[in-house]
């Protein structure tokens, strides 16, 4: 419903028929607050889906859910690193996608996250947050642009019910990842990311 919402939302957005937005000056930054928000969400609530349904009862659950959510949103802070400025019409016009939008370089973070839980065992569940969130941002894109795969180039549009089914997969597979992560260590989700940073 999220995700349905969110689209709904920014296509009513970029057409500028959202009541008090029309063509105003302030287009731009609705289209953006919108994506924004619907991405920080989602996060969110994968990562609570990961976490268990018990996050009501632990603050710690809750510091790691918007924890991904803020994740989750920070994929987009790369237009404006491609744009060179802070201008917010510049950076949503680009000529092509901005570097935190190849999926390959997540994967490739994801699995350097994993491996520092030599060092720091709780960078593995960070790695998962991390995975969760710009993974679930990078699915809902491919709606628009497809998944940017290099070196291999450009995958098709992804349709709304396979990029919302590919997020609810990436949701249990981690899930499950962790689940049998915490079997074998003995490591809780809630002394992932907040104590990582801590």
């Amino acid at each position: 419903m999220v995700c349905l919402a969110g689209d709904f939302m920014l296509h009513k957005a970029a057409a500028g028929t959202l009541p008090g937005n029309g063509r105003t000056k302030n287009h731009e930054m609705v289209r953006a607050f919108v994506d924004s928000s619907t991405h920080a969400i989602i996060g969110f609530l994968v990562w609570a889906l990961v976490e268990n349904p018990s996050i009501l009862g632990d603050f710690r659950k809750w510091l790691n859910c918007f924890a991904a959510a803020a994740l989750a949103a920070s994929v987009d802070l790369d237009h404006f690193w491609a744009a060179g400025e802070l201008n917010l019409k510049k950076a949503m016009h680009l000529t092509k996608r901005p570097p935190f939008h190849n999926t390959s370089l997540v994967c490739a973070l994801t699995l350097v996250f994993a491996f520092l839980q030599k060092w720091k065992p709780k960078m593995w569940m960070f790695s998962m947050m991390f995975l969760c969130s710009w993974l679930s941002h990078h699915l809902r894109d491919a709606n628009h642009r497809g998944l940017w795969v290099f070196p291999f180039g450009h995958t098709p549009l992804f349709s709304k019910k396979l990029y919302i089914m590919c997020i609810l997969i990436l949701a249990a597979f981690v899930r499950i990842a962790v689940v049998v992560h915490q079997g074998s260590t003995g490591l809780r989700s809630t002394e992932g990311f907040a104590k990582v940073i801590l």
